[in-house]
């Protein structure tokens, strides 16, 4: 069965206690997030956006995603592509789902197979 192009996105994990407003019964679960913005863009170029939770083991799937969309956030270390930390920012933490060990040169596609060789 051929369909859209499934693309991956990782998120956030947040608790329930970090987000505004949210009833106290759940403050102590764990939610998984992106912005919507990435999973509409995804939808506008033809693909279909599939939630990674960040502790989805990214071999399992890799084979049968078409994609993985990477979209960056304060958790990715400045150092990474030659910039300094910004002072007004929180300390850098760790990545989940940092599959890049550095940007080099001119940002392109590429299959996750080749990502996954790169990473081992």
């Amino acid at each position: 069965m051929s369909g859209p192009p499934l693309i991956g996105l990782p998120g956030r994990r947040k608790k329930g206690s970090q987000i505004v407003d949210f009833p106290d019964i759940l403050h102590d679960l764990d939610l998984d997030l992106y912005f919507a913005d990435y999973g509409r863009g995804v939808i506008e170029a033809g693909g279909l956006p599939v939630n990674l939770p960040i502790d989805v083991d990214i071999e399992s799937v890799a084979r049968r995603l078409d994609g993985v969309l990477l979209t960056g956030g304060t958790d990715i270390d400045p150092a990474r592509y030659g910039a300094q930390p910004d002072p007004e920012l929180l300390a850098v933490r760790s990545c989940g789902f940092c599959a890049i060990p550095s940007f080099r040169g001119k940002q392109r596609s590429r299959s996750i197979e080749a990502i996954l060789r790169e990473v081992d």
